[in-house]
């Protein structure tokens, strides 16, 4: 009766310290970042490619754009309308039982986004983590009356 009662005890400490987990953020942090984003842009994608490396337990996308702004909002690095930027980001992609921050979407080709960015050495990368790109119907749909577009 000792051992099976050492092993459910030994069991359940197992299971605990496998399940240790990286929490979603809770959506007011993602509006903060949107919030105070340096960089808040439309963008229109001209080109994509991207690189993955699979591991047994994820895999980690690595994804370059270049991207022609067709509105600026906001600028802390003088953007403007017309210009072409080139974007590098990361995905992370986990087994169906992780738990943790949310993903950058995948950008398409051909498609328009609300871009939250910052500046790097020569190029873009995300300011708002899994919410940095947000498709224009999206926005339409669920950010707008979270700050108006001019923000």
């Amino acid at each position: 009766m000792e051992i099976l009662r050492a092993l459910k005890i030994v069991g359940l400490f197992i299971l605990f310290c496998s399940s240790i987990a990286v929490a979603e953020l809770p959506p007011h942090v993602y509006a903060e970042y949107r919030k105070t984003a340096p960089e808040k842009i439309e963008i229109f994608i001209l080109k994509l490619t991207s690189t993955h490396n699979q591991s047994e337990y994820s895999t980690v996308t690595k994804i370059s754009s270049i991207a022609k702004i067709n509105k600026v909002f906001r600028s802390e690095s003088n953007l403007s309308e017309g210009q072409t930027i080139k974007i590098n980001y990361q995905r992370n992609e986990h087994g169906e039982f992780f738990v943790g921050p949310s993903q950058p979407i995948h950008l398409r080709t051909g498609k328009t986004y609300i871009a939250y960015l910052v500046e790097g050495e020569g190029f873009y990368m995300i300011s708002a983590g899994g919410h940095s790109f947000i498709t224009s119907d999206d926005y339409q749909k669920y950010y707008s009356d979270e700050e108006s577009p001019e923000q």
